[in-house]
């Protein structure tokens, strides 16, 4: 009985142990995380009514701080880009009633012994063609950690359209087919998404 019984605590003093460095490693990289959001104007280019001003708000579920050369888990990364009416009215004159696509969101990653330029990857589901033309994506920032102390600051850079896919009613093609809105971002803005402390 005593033999059990040891076993028991043993095991139990084990997994309590599992638990609290898990519960570590979550603490780290989502309890004290933050939404942080950043809206952009860029320049981007259209079939039919060429460029336009596109406002893009990107979000982010970041923490505050985070241990060194501790992991912090792939963070989702939401979109939107409102490309205004002029783009709505075009691609309802084309017979498009939904739209679908990719993106990429270009950021930079900057820290003591980091400086990285990383292309987020973001996927826009189909949505109805409305005005204004707001085209709604997310998706996942790799998983990072930092090998010194300091801060971490996060920049977003170019955005880039890919692959937009206009549809008929029925689901279907229209005239335009399948195209991509390369967009340049207007100069002078602040780009700072976040800043991460890295504490030891």
């Amino acid at each position: 009985m005593r033999i059990r019984a040891s076993l028991r605590k043993i095991t139990t003093s084990a997994l309590a142990v599992g638990l609290t460095a898990a519960g570590l490693v979550v603490a780290a990289g989502s309890a004290n995380a933050e939404v942080r959001t950043l809206s952009l104007r860029y320049n981007c280019t259209f079939p039919l009514i060429g460029q336009q001003s596109v406002t893009v708000t990107v979000s982010a579920d970041l923490p505050a701080s985070v241990p060194v050369n501790t992991l912090i888990p792939p963070i989702t990364v939401n979109t939107s880009a409102n490309a205004g009416r002029n783009a709505a009215t075009a691609l309802r004159l084309v017979g498009a009633r939904t739209i679908d696509g990719a993106a990429t969101a270009g950021t930079r990653l900057t820290a003591p012994g980091v400086d990285l330029n990383l292309s987020v990857p973001v996927t826009i589901p189909r949505q109805n063609v409305a005005s204004p033309l707001v085209l709604r994506a997310s998706g996942s920032a790799p998983a990072v950690q930092f090998p010194q102390a300091g801060t971490a600051s996060i920049n977003v850079g170019e955005i880039a359209l890919r692959g937009l896919h206009p549809r008929t009613s029925s689901g279907g093609d229209t005239a335009l087919g399948v195209f991509d809105a390369p967009c340049t971002q207007v100069a002078g803005q602040n780009t700072l998404l976040a800043t991460v402390q890295i504490t030891p």
